[in-house]
């Protein structure tokens, strides 16, 4: 975890860095050196190293390079880019963004040579720190390029202003009352502060960039402001006026409209005697405030003005720290998609899965079609979008850097949705024809998608011509096609012929021999299939086999895994955690069958009720309710979004995965696929979608649906008012499932049928929850049903005036005869029985 710690006396104290920019790999203040005050010894920063390259970005853009300004930098871009790439050193930059971020503007290709020029600019005048450090500062390769911090050898005055805010705040952080701060930690941050981040440095062609350089301004404004605030309330508290005045002036000087700054120095005038010039103050304070914003002082800054004006004391007995900056500000957008996957963009916030990536990778150089499967909720999209593609890309580049045999890859993913054969037209005429316009695009789509579906044109005849289009007619590349989910076919496509032809056009592409001297597949397919709908792939025997071949079961979330994906993506954000914070939400979660949604949604949750930094804390997590609290807040909004008759059906079948018993808690059950009707799978499956639900968490079965957490049945009120409304029902289903189960181990027998008010009840319970009721057992009530309606009409015909009325009507002489006969039966049947006795010896 990136903390920072002090040493007060005896009393040492952990706390996250501040928010701020990302920090690169030269943020040795405050995270990795011990920082001490009261001992003597002034805290290590690396401005007290000599360094050899030195950036200021807080005010104009200064930079020098052994003590001698940096000279050479041809354009405010290549300044500009220099103090983006330093400022976002945390991770590589695609060649692709950077170009849109400078030279938006442009057509793509005189974009890249743009930024192929600037960062040969760049790289020749930083060429000295690389001999001197023996790394080049600039890491660039065909795809990305990064900043390489050396701390003992690069400062930037950034990195140095956030890590002594991080040094300068000591204590529980809830800026009231007895709370100390490193003032000499506050004041060099101070002194580092020459004006707005990148004052000048206006790109008007670059509106990207202005954006971020606007975000990055805003945040250290706001920070320097807050420990302006904290440094002038110590100096008021030990009655220094002079001091006080300096740091309040100074707040105004940076935001003239700043009413706290207006305060503290109305205060430090009355401390210092100039009781007219305090009152004049606040004055100068409305006038600005009226000017500028349109608003009157606040009650606050009118009270302490009628006080001063009255002569009573202005201080308070208890000194006040207003919360330092990095307390104060917004937290920076969250980085947990909730219940949403990673996309690519969030690879550098995607977590906790890399053995499983690499063996994801290791799986499709092997082979050349892969099926990645496993539970709803699993992590499936999030592992290829945000974890394999991206490492195929940094794979390519250390390739590259190697070797030139190795092909990259080219990828384009779809989602099949309702029309496979459109969607897969779709996603790849943008690499087949990039030139054209969105609805030419859509014209071309249709046309590719009617060949497709003729079987005019194979799939992999369009992905060979992608291939060669990437690469220039070069041939060296590698082609992966993602297809994502796969379940969309069976569960949306509603024609059969669709869905075969699509399937045979994916095998056929991923059915192609190796080429090139590295014997590699020159297109590969890559489909992602909920395990719930493993037994539907294999109905179609080609696909069988495919899935036989290379299936690749995505592994359960150990708990380091998941406290990965917990942590780490917040720190990534320069925001922690209390002690003890993640780990009770580990501990929660851990227990569920898909862990990693319910940490994205409990997550995002805590982030968006949290508001400001510099950590996510235990008091916030416990007024949401916690885990159980977060997931009955998602259900209710759920069903908010379903219709009456679609919230009923909801009712019925999440109160299936309920086992009830008398005298015993409700447990979590999980049902199988076979005990619910298709209106009532198709409801399971909306709230699998909704992430309520679990699917395919059975290995061994894998049509199986359970609640996504046990904190569901105690934290979920709704949930518990169903049960307890429905407990009868529930109870009746125990037995009457025993009741199924017998009648069907007995072969169907009729004496397991229900009979009498067992059947009256079952039928009525039928009635009202069908969708709940399983086909075996709905065929066993019809049959017992067709059971008493048979015993009812053989009832019928014996009793009825009819029959006997039949019987009187028969003619006498066949009775007669009837009974003649039966006695000559007897007779000749009593005359064999002697003749046999006389053979018996005695």
């Amino acid at each position: 975890m990136n903390t920072a710690t002090l040493s007060d006396g005896m009393n040492a104290f952990s706390f996250p860095l501040p928010v701020s920019t990302s920090l690169g790999k030269g943020e040795v203040v405050a995270r990795q050196e011990s920082l001490t005050r009261g001992n003597g010894k002034r805290p290590f920063v690396a401005e007290d190293v000599k360094p050899l390259l030195r950036l200021r970005l807080l005010g104009t853009f200064q930079a020098s390079l052994a003590d001698a300004p940096l000279s050479g930098l041809r354009s405010d871009k290549a300044r500009a880019l220099l103090a983006y790439l330093a400022i976002e050193s945390d991770r590589p930059h695609r060649r692709e963004s950077l170009a849109a971020l400078f030279w938006g503007d442009y057509n793509p290709a005189a974009a890249k040579a743009s930024l192929r020029q600037t960062l040969s600019n760049l790289r020749q005048v930083l060429a000295p720190l690389g001999t001197a450090t023996g790394n080049p500062t600039l890491d660039i390769t065909r795809h990305t390029v990064q900043f390489n911090i050396d701390s003992r050898k690069t400062w930037i005055d950034v990195h140095a202003f956030t890590a002594h805010l991080a040094a300068g705040r000591i204590g529980s952080g809830d800026g009231q009352g007895d709370h100390a701060v490193d003032i000499y930690q506050l004041e060099r941050a101070v002194e580092l502060y020459r004006g707005d981040f990148l004052t000048g440095l206006e790109l008007d062609d670059c509106p990207e960039f202005e954006q971020w350089r606007l975000i990055q301004q805003e945040e250290y404004h706001r920070q320097m402001l807050a420990a302006l605030e904290v440094i002038t309330a110590h100096y008021l508290t030990r009655g220094d006026a002079v001091k006080a005045q300096k740091y309040a002036r100074r707040q105004l000087a940076i935001e003239p409209w700043h009413e706290p700054g207006h305060r503290q120095l109305m205060e430090a005038l009355a401390l210092a005697g100039q009781r007219g010039a305090a009152l004049q103050q606040f004055e100068t304070c409305t006038h600005i405030l009226a000017e500028e914003l349109g608003v009157e002082p606040s009650a606050e800054t009118v009270d302490l003005y009628q006080r001063i004006r009255s002569g009573e004391n202005t201080m308070s007995p208890q000194p006040y720290y207003p919360r330092p900056s990095h307390l104060n500000v917004p937290l920076p957008p969250s980085p947990y998609p909730g219940l949403y996957p990673y996309t690519t963009r969030e690879a550098a916030l995607f977590s906790g899965q890399n053995e499983v990536i690499a063996q994801l990778e290791t799986t499709l150089r092997r082979h050349s079609f892969v099926t990645l499967t496993g539970p709803s909720g699993s992590g499936k999209s999030s592992l290829v979008a945000a974890g394999l593609l991206p490492r195929l890309t940094r794979a390519d580049e250390v390739q590259k850097a190697s070797s030139h045999d190795e092909p990259s890859w080219v990828v384009t993913t779809v989602q099949p949705g309702k029309h496979p054969l459109l969607a897969l037209a779709e996603a790849l005429i943008p690499y087949l024809e990039p030139q054209l316009s969105a609805t030419d695009r859509l014209i071309q789509a249709h046309k590719l998608a009617d060949a497709f579906k003729a079987r005019e044109i194979s799939l992999s005849t369009v992905l060979h011509r992608i291939q060669r289009t990437s690469t220039h007619g070069h041939g060296q590349g590698r082609l992966l096609l993602v297809v994502d989910p796969l379940d969309d076919i069976f569960r949306h496509c509603e024609s059969e012929s669709e869905r075969q032809t699509f399937l045979d056009l994916l095998l056929e592409a991923g059915d192609q021999p190796r080429t090139g001297r590295g014997g590699t597949y020159p297109c590969s397919v890559l489909v992602v299939l909920r395990s719930d709908y493993l037994a539907q792939a294999r109905a179609y025997p080609p696909l069988a086999q495919a899935l036989e071949s290379a299936l690749f079961r995505l592994p359960p979330l150990s708990r380091e895994a998941l406290r990965e994906a917990v942590e780490l993506p917040a720190l990534k954000r320069k925001i922690g955690f209390e002690p003890g914070l993640a780990s009770r939400i580990v501990d929660e979660i851990g227990t569920s069958p898909t862990p990693l949604p319910l940490a994205q949604l409990v997550l995002s949750t805590l982030w968006k009720r949290q508001g400001t930094g510099p950590r996510l804390t235990h008091a916030v997590y416990d007024e949401a309710g916690r885990l159980g609290g977060v997931l009955s807040e998602h259900a209710e909004q759920c069903l908010a979004e379903m219709s009456p008759a679609e919230q009923d059906l909801a009712k019925q079948v999440l109160l299936e995965m309920v086992h009830i018993e008398e005298h015993v808690e409700p447990t979590v059950r999980t049902i199988r696929r076979e005990e619910m009707s298709e209106e009532g799978w198709r409801m399971v499956q909306l709230l699998a979608d909704a992430r309520l639900v679990c699917l395919g968490c059975d290995d061994e079965d894998p049509q199986t649906a359970t609640l996504i957490h046990a904190s569901l049945l105690t934290h979920w009120q709704r949930l518990r008012e169903w049960i307890a409304e429905e407990r009868d029902f529930c109870l009746w289903r125990n037995r009457f499932r025993a009741l199924v189960w017998h009648w069907l181990a007995g072969e169907r027998q009729t004496s397991g049928l229900l009979r009498g008010s067992q059947l009256a009840e079952a039928r009525q319970w039928m009635a009202q929850r069908s969708a709940v009721f399983s086909p075996d057992e709905q065929a066993f009530i019809q049959a017992s049903i067709a059971q008493q309606e048979k015993s009812g009409q053989q009832k019928r015909e014996v009793s009825s005036p009819s029959f006997w009325q039949s019987l009187q009507r028969l003619d006498l002489a066949e009775v007669r005869r009837g009974l003649m006969v039966s006695a000559l039966v007897a007779m000749t049947g009593m005359l064999v029985y002697a003749a046999a006795a006389s053979l018996v010896p005695m």
